[in-house]
């Protein structure tokens, strides 16, 4: 007992000692604790980590079951996981608190179930997602408990399961999650709320994952808009926000839309975490993503080796995150050659991620497809087999074969069989590629403006020349016509949706969708108005209606369910085939770049898909390369007849373009034809077969924009019910007065053609267009050959013929004849040819981006503002093709168009010629006759008179354009410049 007592009091000596030392302990713990919140409010992250710790350090005993020591772990491992990304770390701190606070207090409190929730979400970074899944459940769990169903707190928890799950895979259960979290959170907060935008925000994470664009984009837009407008949420949730819609657009090719996105998201993580941060690493890597998309690949390098020595340094290279760098890289150095390094990368990526299990299943698929892609490189096909394969299967148990990234790996593995020569499984794998991709960009049809279908043709569904090459070197027959399939589903996409869209708001009776039309059509005429007066002054104004346009747009496009219907129609050449008689035939040209199993070569090539009845298959005719028909086109003379009459002037074009079909047009007298590429600059008709013969000679050809359009069975007569409206004799030089008092004044000039040939400045410094001396008898002429067949004419002449009055007639209900002789107008694509830098005279025109704006009519006192000088008060007189695009002709039997080069335009891949072809036929026009290239004014009135007096007579457009053009070719045989340039197109 004596030894215990001095035990005892040796013990309590020691006390005596420690008393002063626990004060001093006392003390110190309080000021490192209080030191270290001040500096976790001045965001000086180190020293408040480095001031909790030593809190922590010095803490008495008697205090480790405070709710101080709770706060002060649970503020450490926030810092550690929030500021820091230091995960592991973190956790041991919850962990401690954890055992605290269920000591202290119990579970069923709201700090034990945010502790839950804070220790899940450490979990759901180590990707550890059961762990992380039990911590939410537990925290939901507690928080219905203590708060109901209806809480902010259920809420929380429910939106932390729907991240974990979207993670996971498990779409399904993330979107539950997410719904009911986001119905939770608007009955609480009404829809002005961060917990609310947060919920959409993640829901369309989910859908962005499927592929669903048409459901995440207005989910993301709201979200952002939310985030960026209701004071008190924080900017990283803003840039979450940015993120997540620029991953939509980059996925629906809208890379210039994403850019700014991504660069402004990374800008505000740098700013709140500091560039030793997961989330900053994070915005570097999908910044490097958008450029690797882009193939700007010096740019991706920069961002994905930041991203990586950030990760590496956080995490000793060990994390999950490093390994994405790894896997990133890995497929950039892939595609830059450096075969040797991206394996290594590649490897190191799989083996931190082995045993990952389904937390890191997404990101081994994408580095399986990755290594696939490598070993087809370097020519290893059974190992690219082995990992395509791998890939596949695990993209299609989590995300279905309709997805992209499902897609995107048919059409490596295609290539792997291609090259083996395993024909069939290529074959197979090609259909299901083409199918899958044409499903999803009818998906994106459904909700997409004119632009952005563009964008996400030209930079997503691009395969269309890779399929079409395999068939012309592999299978070029006993292809159950799939070539001619591609071309039918790929051609004029965009215009027939367009159209379709129109034509449903027209006769739909739909009031509201009819309003919302018209403003937008209202915006859009506003946009041309602005662009035509060339001031740049008013560029953000002009931004701002187009902005406002696009989103109108948009909702025009969402609000039509019968228009979402129509975008899954298809037109077989089964269906075509059976609409041929015995005599006709269907031509549809097609163009691509060629593929050659590997890669894309500079050679573009031309074939022919030819049907009539009886084939078993649409027979396949390989042609030529552009660059020979280049060559024909290019030959100049001393003028324009001269130019036209040596490309015609000998059968070159005739062994090129025309006679490999002649052996499969045997008992042929009609054919319907579809060009493709530069054979929109072709006259078909004015092909000279040999010294005195051309193809018209011998077949009617009837021009169509796609051969799809013989299954359409518009009656093509006209009606004495028919308006016959003609404008001619304009007056180009009318000034204020006489515009608005509609005085006519007329001149004439023996010498000119209809186009604008050379412009130039008069003395009082306006642009000036010749008159057109036939132009008032031409229309004269039609207008008393329609007058002996009953029809109701109209002519707009002198100061009379403006654009206004054109624009008038959009929406007309009577069925319509219009015939326009002017001047018309078209420029090539200023940033190809680098021309008009300079110029003063129709500068706007002259130098726009938009090819439509390249494009038009010259109307009454055009001379005004071509020069740069417009009236105030009225249009300026261009009738621009973008113009022309905006109105509609719903009943329009035919529009003529008696100018010069009325028929060209920018050539546009699979939808065609971008100009006045492609305006008229968005405003609904069924017949167009334009020209091809500079028409002297004589042969041209000559011409227009011969069909109009052979239409009136048999009432049949396509006939009495033959037969016209016949005319003219038996009388000016050896001067086709005088006759061929005209089209009839359908």
């Amino acid at each position: 007992m004596n030894g215990w007592k001095f035990i005892f009091a040796l013990w309590g000596l020691l006390v005596g000692v420690d008393l002063a030392g626990q004060a001093l302990n006392d003390y110190q713990w309080h000021r490192y604790r209080d030191s270290a919140d001040i500096f976790r409010l001045q965001k000086n992250t180190d020293s408040a980590i480095q001031y909790y710790t030593l809190a922590i350090e010095f803490i008495p005993e008697d205090s480790i079951n405070t709710d101080s020591y709770i706060q002060i772990l649970t503020q450490t491992a926030n810092l550690l996981y929030l500021n820091k990304s230091q995960y592991t770390k973190a956790e041991s701190f919850y962990q401690l608190a954890r055992g605290i606070i269920e000591k202290k207090y119990g579970k069923e409190n709201d700090t034990f179930a945010a502790n839950a929730n804070l220790l899940g979400q450490v979990y759901y970074y180590l990707r550890q997602f059961d762990k992380a899944e039990k911590l939410y459940t537990e925290a939901k769990q507690t928080w219905e408990r203590l708060h109901t169903k209806k809480s902010k707190e259920y809420a929380g928890s429910c939106n932390a399961l729907g991240i974990l799950y979207n993670d996971n895979g498990e779409f399904e259960k993330a979107e539950a999650q997410h719904l009911e979290a986001r119905a939770i959170r608007e009955q609480l907060f009404t829809k002005e709320n961060g917990a609310y935008a947060q919920s959409c925000n993640n829901l369309a994470a989910i859908y962005w994952n499927l592929g669903q664009y048409e459901l995440a984009e207005p989910l993301a837009l709201e979200a952002k808009e939310i985030r960026g407008r209701v004071a008190g949420i924080p900017k990283t949730a803003y840039a979450i926000s940015c993120v997540n819609l620029a991953n939509i657009y980059r996925d629906m090719g809208k890379y210039q839309q994403a850019e700014p996105l991504y660069i402004e998201a990374r800008k505000v993580r740098e700013e709140f975490f500091t560039k030793n941060h997961d989330e900053y690493a994070l915005s570097c890597t999908i910044l490097g993503d958008l450029y690797f998309f882009m193939k700007q690949f010096d740019k991706a390098e920069t961002l994905y080796v930041e991203a990586k020595e950030i990760r590496q340094k956080i995490s000793s290279g060990k994390s999950y995150f490093y390994a994405q760098s790894c896997s990133d890289l890995a497929q950039l150095y892939r595609e830059t050659g450096n075969y040797d390094k991206a394996e290594s990368l590649a490897l190191e990526a799989a083996a931190i991620w082995n045993g990952g299990g389904s937390a890191v299943a997404g990101d081994v698929a994408i580095n399986n497809n990755s290594l696939g892609a490598l070993y087809f490189a370097t020519y290893k096909y059974d190992k690219a087999e082995q990992f395509f394969l791998q890939a596949r299967d695990m993209w299609k148990k989590s995300l279905g074969e309709d997805h992209p990234f499902y897609t995107s790996n048919s059409l490596s593995l295609a290539k792997v069989y291609w090259d083996k020569n395993e024909i069939e499984k290529a074959n197979d794998l090609y259909v299901r590629a083409f199918e899958s991709q044409n499903k999803q960009a009818g998906k994106i049809f459904t909700f997409t403006t004119e632009e952005e279908k563009q964008s996400y043709l030209s930079n997503i569904t691009g395969a269309g020349d890779e399929y079409q090459s395999f068939y012309f070197k592999k299978l070029d027959h006993g292809n159950n016509g799939q070539p001619y399939l591609i071309s039918l589903l790929k051609r004029n996409q965009i215009l027939s949706s367009s159209l379709q869209l129109r034509q449903l708001i027209y006769t739909k009776g739909d009031t509201s969708l009819s309003n919302k039309y018209n403003r937008w059509i209202s915006l859009k005429k506003q946009m041309a108005a602005l662009y035509s007066r060339g001031d740049e002054g008013l560029n953000d104004h002009l931004k701002a209606i187009t902005d406002i346009a696009a989103i109108l747009e948009k909702d025009l496009v969402r609000s039509s369910t019968a228009f979402k219907k129509t975008q899954q129609q298809t037109t077989s050449w089964k269906a075509i085939q059976e609409q041929l008689k015995p005599s006709e035939a269907a031509v549809e040209f097609i163009t691509f770049n060629y593929f050659n199993g590997r890669e894309f070569t500079d050679s573009v090539l031309y074939a022919a898909l030819v049907l009539r009845q009886g084939y078993a298959e649409p027979a396949y005719i390989p042609l030529f390369e552009k660059k020979q028909l280049d060559n024909q086109l290019t030959k100049k003379g001393i003028n324009p007849g001269e130019t036209v009459n040596l490309v015609y002037s000998s059968n070159t074009l005739f062994k090129l373009v025309w006679q490999p079909l002649e052996k499969y047009l045997s008992g042929i007298s009609k054919i319907y034809f579809a060009p493709s590429g530069d054979l929109h600059r072709v006259s078909i008709a004015g092909i000279r077969t040999n010294q005195n013969q051309f193809v018209g000679d011998k077949y009617q050809l009837v021009q169509l924009l796609t051969t799809a359009s013989i299954t359409d069975t518009n009656n093509e007569e006209l009606s004495n019910e028919t308006k016959v409206i003609l404008y001619g004799d304009v007056k180009y030089n009318a000034d204020t007065l006489a515009l608005r008092k509609a005085t006519l004044v007329y001149t004439i000039d023996s010498t000119i053609t209809r186009s604008i040939t050379g412009d130039f400045i008069d003395e009082e410094g306006r642009g000036f267009f010749d008159v057109l001396p036939n132009s008032g008898p031409e229309v004269d002429a039609i207008a008393n050959a329609a007058d002996e067949k009953g029809f109701s004419v109209v002519r707009y002449k002198g100061v009379e013929a403006n654009e206004e009055s054109v624009k008038s007639l959009s929406g007309t209900s009577s069925p319509l004849l219009l015939h326009i002789t002017t001047h018309g107008f078209f420029y090539p694509d200023p940033v190809r040819t680098n021309r008009y830098a300079n110029e003063v005279t129709g500068k706007v025109f002259k130098r726009s981006d938009n090819p439509l704006f390249r494009s038009g009519l010259i109307m009454a006192g055009a001379e005004n503002a071509w020069g740069g000088k417009p009236v105030k008060g009225v249009d300026d007189g261009i009738l621009t093709a973008y113009e022309i695009s905006n109105m509609y002709f719903p009943k329009a039997k035919l529009v003529t168009l008696s100018a010069c080069e009325t028929a060209l335009g920018d050539i546009k891949g699979s939808e065609g010629v971008y100009g006045l072809q492609r305006a008229f036929k968005m405003a609904g026009v069924e017949n167009l006759v334009m020209s091809l290239w500079k028409v002297p004014d004589t042969e041209a009135a000559e011409f227009m008179q011969l069909f109009y007096k052979n239409m009136f007579e048999s009432k049949a457009i396509d006939k009495a354009f033959y037969k016209a053009q016949s005319l003219m070719r038996d009388k000016y045989r050896d001067e086709p410049y005088k006759w061929a340039a005209w089209i009839l197109v359908k």
